[in-house]
């Protein structure tokens, strides 16, 4: 990083296994030939990763609209995040979306309610659970 508060940031998120991603562009490009074009949006994220920035010279402004992209297929960047689960919250939930023993007439009703149960366990870790 170029300056001190620059190196603050990259510390604070390297200790903390955040990912800081930005565009390859400048983002803002002053109209003063004095100021160098300069890169002023980032993202820092926990859990994602491959994040692409893109910047857009699509308006008049010395700044340029930036967007992230990022596919939300990816697995997780899984060293960036701990999950602290509420378990009793978990239980609950998955006791409410879990209708007992299911009806199972042949073996394409078995992956059918296998898939649905897995399924419901990931919806209810998810819930109960903060990142």
């Amino acid at each position: 990083m170029g300056n001190s508060c620059g190196s603050q940031l990259y510390k604070f998120a390297t200790d903390c296994r955040f990912l800081i991603s930005s565009p390859s562009e400048p983002t803002t490009i002053p109209r003063n030939a004095r100021w160098r074009p300069s890169t002023l949006d980032l993202a820092i994220s926990c859990g994602i990763n491959n994040i692409q920035g893109e910047t857009h010279a699509e308006l008049s402004s010395d700044h340029n609209p930036v967007q992230f992209i990022f596919e939300t297929s990816t697995k997780p960047y899984a060293q960036n995040c701990t999950a602290f689960t509420n378990w009793s919250l978990y239980q609950e939930l998955l006791t409410t979306s879990v209708p007992g023993n299911p009806i199972v007439a042949n073996s394409e009703d078995v992956e059918e309610k296998i898939s649905l149960l897995t399924s419901n366990i990931h919806c209810a870790i998810n819930q109960s659970s903060k990142f």
